[in-house]
Order: C-alpha cells, then sequence, then structure tokens
C-alpha cells in the first residue's frame, strides 16, 4: 500500500487535525485513530489534565500533538437531527435521559466511540477530490 492508501498507517502523514472535546469520548477515539494514520495532532477540551495525559500517549506512539489547547464553555453537537437519547456518550445527559435511552436501545447494541472514530478516519483519508458532504452512522438494529 502507498502512502495515499486509506488502509495505510501513513494515510495522514504531513496533514494536521484538529481535534475538539478530545479529552473523552469521540474526540479521544478520533485523536487515537488520526494519530495512528499518520497526522500531526492538534488537541482541545476543557478537561486540561485528561488531555495533556492523551498528548503524552499520542507522542510516545509516534508524532505527536503540535498544540494543546483549553477551550471553555464551548460545546458540539455532531449530526443533523439531534434526538432526546441519541447520543454515543450517554453519561453526559440528564438521569430521564438516560432513561429514555435505557428503554429505547434496550435491545440494540450501542455505538461505540471507536466506531465514530473510525467513520472519521475514512473521510478525512479519501483522496483530495472526493468530498463526503454526510455520513449517517448508527446501529444496525436502529429503525428510527
Amino acid at each position: 500500500m502507498g502512502t495515499n492508501d486509506p488502509g495505510s498507517a501513513a494515510a495522514l502523514n504531513g496533514t494536521v487535525a484538529l481535534v475538539t472535546g478530545a479529552s473523552s469520548g469521540i474526540g479521544e477515539a478520533t485523536a487515537r485513530h488520526l494519530a495512528g494514520q499518520g497526522a500531526a495532532i492538534a488537541l482541545v477540551a476543557r478537561r486540561t489534565e485528561r488531555l495533556e495525559a492523551l498528548a503524552a500517549q499520542i507522542r510516545d506512539t509516534g508524532e505527536g500533538p503540535r498544540h494543546v489547547g483549553d477551550l471553555v464553555n464551548v460545546s458540539s453537537v455532531a449530526g443533523r437531527v439531534a434526538r432526546s437519547g441519541s447520543g454515543v456518550l450517554a453519561g453526559h445527559n440528564r438521569p430521564e435521559i438516560i432513561d429514555v435511552m435505557r428503554k429505547r436501545f434496550r435491545s440494540i447494541e450501542r455505538l461505540q466511540a471507536d466506531d465514530i472514530a473510525d467513520a472519521i478516519g475514512y473521510i478525512v483519508t479519501r483522496p483530495r477530490h472526493i468530498a463526503i458532504n454526510e455520513l449517517l452512522v448508527r446501529p444496525t438494529e436502529q429503525q428510527d
């Protein structure tokens, strides 16, 4: 495989990825995934100590972050339709939302942060002439 092949560990050599929310969950998994593909990583999150620990781990495994930042009072929502209880980081929700999630997805295998990181890795390793404008990722058994 060449260095531009999506399956190559060097697919993102020479690129820089800015990962927000990198101290846990999808952000952390994405930072690890993209670093593993050869990208230099700029990490941003509110929990500085967790961010610094992740930066050290990434540096120990290869090319590390060029910048570590602390972003306060910023939140983001990935997706085009937000539904109560449809996120992957369930622990951050209010108790009544967690209850709705448990009832709604009781028998469905939930997505993990690494599932989303893998999808992000797929998007950013496409050839430059390809633009992916939307990508819907959900459990196979989810109906709505």
